[in-house]
């Protein structure tokens, strides 16, 4: 008995020391990274002692070290089953979630060890940047108001550890990220809430002083941006703050040699989307300051990091206008040190492109199709080459290409939907609208969810609905194209401009006047009437509308009016429209004098005028 019971004994340290030496190997495979020898060590391990928790967790890592996500995450689930109360094992089926792109399981695999143990500033810092990368998820795949929600969050908790103090380099990088997110909400539902998490950002840049503490870089400030958020309640406001949440984390990684470059890249690209919205935030810096300054942030970034080409290539979209050898050089540097991106060839082949190099443009193009198939933009930028040579079928094809790629290309979706219309109009028997003009709708709409002030796009997709039918929405959508267009002619009287918008309130007469608005169509009319003047100067040359433009326009508003009177039952005033239009436009070529004959003729029929409307009917084929 007494020997039975030491070979036991001896037998039980034999197994402690095998097991002690096989994690021991496990330990020295993965810190240097061989982690199919780490795999085989654990699982031997394992044979030994099959209800170890901490053995089966180091096994999950090395399947997730090694790429083998899928057998890490059963791996994982397993440890979990042994121990449920394992918060780092639901941690670990969490983080390998993220990595296969399954981010609502991992955000709410996080949310859960919140609960129970809020103090974990890792997980929080996950959580952040895994909400972040879910409103990306959902900006990509067209949605509207869920990248709002997501992008919330990562602000609440990136907002919750600066408060804290710890782990604030990171927390400052999702902080600018989610505003920036929340600052292209076209029209947010909860915007009080992003608000107060703004407040309470701004707050902390305030006391921390960091305009003072960073030179050059004045176009946002703290007090000019707290002057803009009393008196603005612009989306584009969280755009400027997170310009002063990338000032704040330049200044925290200012001795952190390995992320300082990506901190002033962060900045650069900030200031670069802030442009377009200095003016309407009321923000004292020019647009060109702007852009200059953030031409310097890059630099910065590239004195830190020379064979970046992120950073290469961020340098060169930035110069495009502002210096073309700059630029030009900036595209082929960021090839040289990555030639397997699709993303510089593109913009290379938008340089020539836009300088007329077409053949090197199209060798560029083909090149980034070539490296990367599914990177739509290129397609887009072959689609516009078949365009200027004067292949309209295959331009269309490519275009329809890029659409059908998916992803966020709002070029591509404006490309294809501008071309199905014009091809829908130019058909002498077109099929069915609804049938051929769906999917353009479909891009037009996924273009307008991120872009939803354009008004040649909001046009488009009146003109769109139009005819497929949908009256009603498309006069919703030429109001609100007359309503963007009246408020930019305020403020630089543009011709340009100014054409846009008679040619808006022309068809949105012209789309009232089938929805049997009769006085609405009178009203947009009017509107453009007033502004045409078929005998004053031509100002195409200013991009406004030539003369022919004018004469067309100004005859379709006079006929439009004449059957609104008429309509109205008001005949003896449609009547005198059509008259005094015939008399306007007879000495024009090109006035469609033959349609208002026609339509003076039938109003005087109606009259009981017979013979009036005889002459007139006969005047029309030579009109």
């Amino acid at each position: 008995m007494g020997v039975e019971g030491d070979w036991r004994c001896r037998a039980g340290e034999v197994f402690f020391l095998l097991l002690f030496r096989i994690k021991l190997t496990f330990a020295r495979l993965q810190n240097s990274k061989k982690y199919p020898q780490a795999i085989v060590a654990l699982q031997a391990a394992l044979r030994g002692a099959p209800a170890d928790v901490h053995t089966w967790i180091k096994l999950g890592v090395a399947y997730r070290s090694s790429g083998k996500y899928i057998a890490a995450l059963k791996v994982f689930e397993k440890a979990l089953s042994l121990d449920p109360t394992s918060w780092y094992a639901k941690f670990s089926i969490g983080d390998v979630q993220r990595e296969i792109g399954l981010l609502e399981p991992a955000l709410k695999r996080f949310r859960e060890i919140l609960v129970q143990r809020p103090t974990e500033l890792g997980v929080r810092v996950v959580l952040a940047e895994t909400a972040h990368t879910a409103g990306l998820d959902e900006v990509r795949g067209g949605f509207l108001a869920r990248p709002e929600t997501s992008f919330i969050e990562a602000l609440q908790e990136a907002v919750t550890i600066i408060e804290a103090g710890s782990a604030t380099r990171i927390a400052w990088k999702i902080a600018g990220d989610a505003l920036t997110g929340l600052g292209k909400i076209p029209e947010p539902l909860l915007f009080e809430t992003s608000k107060s998490l703004a407040l309470r950002v701004l707050a902390v840049v305030e006391e921390q002083d960091v305009d003072t503490k960073i030179e050059g870089m004045g176009a946002v400030t703290a007090a000019a941006l707290r002057l803009s958020v009393s008196s603005s309640e612009s989306p584009n406001r969280f755009t400027a703050l997170a310009v002063l949440a990338f000032k704040m984390r330049v200044l925290l990684e200012t001795q952190n040699e390995a992320s300082i470059g990506s901190a002033w890249l962060d900045l650069g690209v900030s200031l670069s989307i802030l442009r377009p919205h200095l003016l309407p935030l009321g923000l004292p810096a020019t647009s060109d300051e702007t852009l200059r300054q953030a031409v310097r942030c890059l630099k910065f970034a590239l004195h830190k990091e020379p064979v970046n080409s992120i950073f290469w290539n961020a340098l060169g979209v930035l110069s495009f206008d502002l210096s073309p050898r700059l630029s030009q050089h900036c595209f082929i540097k960021s090839i040289e040190h990555n030639s397997r991106s699709a993303v510089p060839w593109t913009n290379l082949g938008l340089f020539y492109l836009v300088h007329g190099d077409e053949d090197l443009a199209n060798q560029s193009f083909l090149k980034a199709q070539v490296i990367d198939p599914d990177w739509a933009p290129a397609w887009v930028g072959q689609a516009t080459l078949a365009d200027l040579a004067g292949h309209l079928s295959e331009s269309s094809v490519l275009l329809e290409h890029a659409f059908s790629l998916g992803g966020s290309t709002p070029e591509a979706d404006i490309g294809y939907a501008t071309r199905a219309y014009t091809k829908h109009r130019s058909t002498p028997n077109p099929p069915s609208a609804t049938a051929a003009l769906s999917a353009p709708l479909f891009a037009l709409t996924r273009y307008l969810s991120q872009r939803p002030t354009d008004p040649s796009a909001l046009h488009l997709n009146a003109l769109l609905l139009e005819q497929v039918g949908d009256l009603p929405t498309a006069c919703e959508s030429l109001e609100k194209v007359a309503g963007i267009l009246e408020e930019l002619y305020e403020v630089d009287e543009s011709p340009q401009v100014e054409g846009q918008y008679v040619i808006a309130q022309t068809n949105l007469g012209r789309v009232r006047l089938a929805s049997l608005d009769y006085e609405g169509a009178l009203s947009a009319f009017e509107a453009a009437t007033s502004l045409l003047n078929v005998d004053g100067e031509d100002q195409s040359s200013q991009g406004g509308l030539t003369r022919d433009q004018s004469i067309l326009l100004l005859t379709e508003c006079k006929l439009g009016s004449g059957l609104a009177h008429f309509w109205l039952g008001e005949v003896d005033t449609a009547a005198g429209v059509l008259e005094a239009a015939l008399e306007d436009i007879e000495a024009h070529e090109g006035s469609r004098r033959a349609d208002i004959a026609i339509a003076a003729g039938k109003v005087y029929w109606s009259q009981g005028d017979e013979d009036r409307a005889l002459g007139s009917f006969v005047d029309a084929p030579s009109a």
